[in-house]
């Protein structure tokens, strides 16, 4: 064989693939992407009017070479770092385009190597063509494609170019072979159909495209309009398909994956709409700020122009980056998720919002489908995408927006609990009811400390108002700092009730109880000297200390029972560190040991009723002065025996009981004798 004459011996052919790589030799020998080919007409039996003969059977058939392009290395990984020194990582095995992609039933395009002798094929190109459906028959005693008589039956021709770069598909027979039962139209036109990836239109997907529940995130329409030849395809037998369209107004970046996932980059006019259905009208012919010649070969900035970037994953997708990832959103993002979220941060979290935040938790979007049951939620944020939305019958049917008004607020609203744990570890934090609703908790492990009003201590301007936590010594602390008044109401509507600020509401503190308070220090609440809460404890006030009770007041103590608060003693000028007890009704004193009164000035009792006295053993009434009882009806002694130590003076008579003895003096100067309750001398003095 003489390869020098291969210039002056070109013998080149047409053939069909009949097989694809030698199955039977070794590895080694194998994946190198020969295939078995029949040429026409010198192997095809009486058909092809060369060889008047049944023609060559498969087995004797001969493999063909595949030729690559020069973009090819087509070379080990080995060869690259043992010539070029190139540092070839491993995995790669080999460096160039796969001979792979051709097959059974190709036709395609080569030459002899070997010139007229035949016997070394090779295949450099594939040519498309009209197909006939089903294929044309073969030899009955070997099933082999010898084309030893005409086709019998009804044939039907298929063109062997994609119905993607045609803008339009005719297939009779689709219907019988549908994998996702998509209904596609039996018959097309040039540039009415040829997008017949299971993502169009049909009676099961009439939006053609999957909408969430919530209605925040759909897919948008395809922006196929192909015009043959613009669309460059290349497709696979599996049923992935990939695009470079370049029909005008409708430029398009797309591959497909059999699956359904795909990802799609297509134009898109600026201030267009509805621009996520597709491009209506002319479009800019090149990018903003471009100086390129316009159609009137002047030179100048063409119109502006967006493009639009979809991508679906079915139904799974992964997302990893080892270091660093940015994500920037120019106008404004959405994201529904259908089910959970989980984030995992191994260090920090910093979010800013340069307005405000509203979080609601157990209420769904206000556009969300009907088949979402629960209330909608109170805002929804305004943008362009709103204008294909339809909203859910319990919703209004005009989105409540944000108002402009809410400016730096953070918003919440829950539906049901909220928990809040702070320190503790997930062992010990409370597990919550089943049949907790609408609770607040909020539970602490060390101190809480809430200041209202004080500047925060240790910021960056140097302020010193804020309280100082010593952590060595402070634990378990609540603390309460407020710089006004506080305001504290329980039982009473905060809007009509409750007791609202004045201007003389300056460094308050107001507490405002509907019903009953208590206050306990040192019993055990649940122990057995605790106080019980009986059925009568309506409007009352019970305090209960274990140890001492200190109160002291600078002024005036005023204490009233059985008053109203407006009928209370009105405070004068005279009553500066006077106490002040005002009974309604009765009043009871026990003293179980001693009781001592001390007055440095007067001490007046006023009694409008009777007054009773009694002791149990010596009563003393010892004044350094005169001890004057004055009496309109008259001073009643029951005692077994009276002494009188000194002088007694009466204004008038002086009765007696039995066994009084002793002697007292009148104010006129009588003295008066009484053995056993008898007067026995009276002596005028």
């Amino acid at each position: 064989m003489a390869y020098y004459s291969l210039g002056d011996n070109f013998n080149w052919f047409m053939g069909r693939v009949v097989e694809l790589d030698p199955v039977e030799e070794e590895k080694y020998k194998r994946y190198l992407g020969r295939v078995k080919i029949r040429v026409l007409h010198d192997q095809t039996g009486d058909l092809g009017k060369v060889k008047k003969s049944y023609g060559i059977t498969d087995d004797d058939l001969l493999w063909a070479w595949p030729l690559s392009s020069i973009q090819s290395a087509s070379l080990s990984y080995r060869k690259i770092v043992e010539l070029e020194e190139y540092p070839t990582p491993f995995w790669i095995d080999a460096v160039g385009t796969s001979p792979t992609g051709i097959a059974v039933g190709t036709y395609v395009f080569g030459f002899y190597l070997d010139g007229q002798e035949g016997n070394i094929p090779v295949i450099f190109s594939t040519y498309h063509k009209d197909s006939l459906y089903p294929e044309p028959p073969t030899d009955d005693a070997t099933g082999e494609m010898l084309q030893v008589k005409p086709p019998e039956g009804p044939m039907f021709d298929y063109m062997d170019v994609s119905a993607l770069a045609k803008g339009w598909h005719e297939d009779q027979e689709r219907d019988l072979n549908h994998p996702k039962g998509q209904e596609y139209p039996l018959a097309t036109e040039p540039e009415q159909g040829g997008q017949m990836l299971p993502k169009h239109k049909s009676a099961a997907n009439p939006d053609g495209y999957k909408k969430g529940l919530m209605n925040l995130v759909w897919e948008p329409a395809s922006d196929y309009n192909t015009k043959y030849p613009f669309n460059t395809v290349h497709t696979t037998k599996s049923g992935h398909a990939f695009e470079i369209d370049d029909t005008e107004g409708h430029e398009r970046v797309h591959w497909w994956h059999r699956s359904g996932s795909y990802e799609e980059i297509s134009n898109n006019i600026q201030g267009a709409t509805p621009w996520r259905d597709g491009l209506p009208g002319e479009y800019p012919e090149t990018m903003l700020g471009w100086q390129e010649p316009m159609k009137d070969h002047t030179v100048g900035i063409h119109p502006p122009y967006e493009g639009r970037r979809v991508r679906k994953t079915y139904s799974n997708e992964y997302n990893i980056a080892l270091e660093n990832r940015e994500h920037y959103v120019g106008a404004s993002e959405k994201t529904e998720i259908a089910n959970n979220t989980t984030i995992g941060i191994g260090n920090n979290h910093i979010e800013t919002v340069a307005n405000t935040v509203y979080i609601a938790v157990g209420f769904y979007p206000r556009t969300a489908n009907n088949e979402l049951s629960g209330e909608s939620a109170r805002y929804q944020i305004e943008d362009s995408w709103d204008k294909e939305t339809k909203f859910r019958e319990n919703a209004d049917k005009k989105v409540k927006r944000l108002p402009e008004t809410r400016k730096y607020d953070f918003i919440t609203d829950v539906a049901n609990n909220v928990q809040m744990s702070v320190g503790w570890t997930w062992k010990k934090a409370r597990e919550m009811p089943v049949h907790s609703e609408k609770n607040h908790f909020v539970e602490i492990a060390n101190n809480q400390l809430t200041s209202l009003g004080w500047i925060p201590l240790d910021n960056e301007d140097g302020d010193k108002e804020g309280r100082v936590i010593q952590e060595s010594k402070d634990i378990y602390n609540y603390y309460l700092d407020i710089k006004s008044s506080y305001f504290n109401t329980i039982g009473w509507k905060p809007f009509d009730e409750a007791r609202q600020y004045t201007d003389l509401d300056s460094t308050n503190f107001y507490t405002d109880v509907k019903m009953s308070a208590w206050f306990n220090v040192g019993y055990e609440p649940k122990g057995e000297d605790a106080r019980l809460i009986n059925a009568e404890d309506n409007w009352t006030y019970n305090l209960d200390v274990k140890g001492t009770t200190r109160q002291t007041t600078g002024d005036c103590l005023y204490l009233a029972v059985g008053k109203k608060p407006k009928d209370e003693r009105k405070r004068t000028k005279e009553d500066e560190g006077s106490y002040f007890i005002d009974v309604n009704k009765k009043m009871a004193t026990f003293v179980g040991n001693d009781y001592a009164l001390k007055t440095q000035g007067n001490y007046g009792l006023d009694v409008v009723g009777n007054t009773l006295m009694h002791f149990n053993r010596l009563a003393v009434l010892d004044a350094e002065n005169e001890l004057v009882m004055n009496s309109k009806m008259g001073i009643t002694l029951n005692a077994p025996s009276t002494t009188v130590l000194g002088p007694l003076y009466t204004s008038d008579g002086l009765g007696t009981e039995k066994a009084v003895s002793g002697s007292f003096t009148c104010l006129n100067g009588t003295t008066v004798t009484v053995t056993n309750g008898i007067v026995t001398d009276i002596t005028n003095n």
